[in-house]
């Protein structure tokens, strides 16, 4: 079983550069680009590590 990752970054560039080593790393990633979607995606996928932008759109 891969260790899942969850990225969130509203940077498409970084978020896609951030995917793309891990993917090629073996991890299994998800991106999101708002942090008001972060706790229905962590309930759903229970992810190992979350890599967080701290100045996201969509939660104050």
């Amino acid at each position: 079983m891969k260790n899942s990752i969850l990225i969130v970054e509203d940077e498409v560039k970084i978020a896609n550069l951030l995917k793309d080593y891990l993917d090629r790393a073996g991890y299994d990633t998800t991106v999101l680009t708002r942090g008001d979607r972060v706790i229905k995606q962590v309930k759903k996928s229970s992810p190992d590590l979350i890599l967080m932008d701290l100045m996201l759109p969509g939660r104050a």
